[in-house]
């Protein structure tokens, strides 16, 4: 039963696949009943089924029976590889080249007939055209995504550059100004009766924190009037 169901399910895969190979190669050559599946831009839809149906099944326009029946006498039978074929979306004949593809409303013998590719034909190449376009516009987004991103970690790296070096030279004055410190106490020697060897006050002089002379008591009694 197990080699049953995937002998099962790879069949449903490859008339998956068949069917989107169809799907792929038919997209283009338009609904059958539909009038405007000969305009290069136009792609026919549910819709032109629903609206067109089968189309016209045969010409009804007396004078377009009339005018081709005058260029069958006239220019058939037709060279070789040319075949005349009906189109039930305009009601008119065309002619289909077999060894070159192309197609014509008017018999190849015709002096104003302009053999050309196919609508469903042109189609494609405009299809073909459009996706190549949109993938190479993609392909430049990625690539303008990745220059941005390479330059956001350039830049990155260059103010992690700068911070680091604004840290190394504010080590280097604080050592600076350490040394300087450390060769200021060595050349002179702190008095051990300094306060500032024992405590954080500032390195002081002998005089430092003594009243000045204007202030200092004299023991003479400055209120007393008169001679002393």
């Amino acid at each position: 039963p197990r080699n049953r169901d995937n002998k099962m399910t790879g069949h449903n895969q490859l008339s998956e696949e068949a069917a989107r190979n169809i799907i792929d190669k038919t997209r283009f050559i338009g609904h059958s009943g539909c009038p405007n599946k000969w305009n290069i831009y136009h792609d026919c839809s549910l819709y032109c089924r629903s609206q067109w149906g089968a189309g016209v099944k045969e010409p009804t326009d007396k004078e377009y029976i009339r005018v081709h029946n005058e260029m069958v006498e006239k220019y058939h039978p037709l060279p070789d590889g040319w075949r005349e074929m009906y189109d039930a979306g305009t009601g008119r004949h065309y002619y289909w080249c077999t060894k070159t593809d192309k197609v014509s409303w008017l018999p190849p013998g015709h002096p104003r007939a302009q053999p050309s590719d196919a609508a469903s034909k042109l189609r494609e190449d405009l299809s073909v055209e459009a996706s190549q376009k949109q993938k190479e516009q993609e392909e430049e987004t990625m690539s303008m995504d990745s220059e941005e991103e390479s330059d956001d970690e350039e830049e990155e790296n260059r103010r992690l550059e700068e911070k680091r070096r604004k840290e190394k030279e504010k080590r280097k004055e604080e050592e600076r100004k350490l040394k300087e410190k450390r060769k200021k106490m060595d050349d002179d020697p702190l008095d051990p009766m300094d306060p500032a060897a024992y405590s954080d006050v500032p390195r002081g002089s002998w005089t430092t924190g003594l009243p000045d002379q204007a202030t200092a008591k004299s023991g003479v009694d400055s209120t007393a009037s008169g001679p002393l």
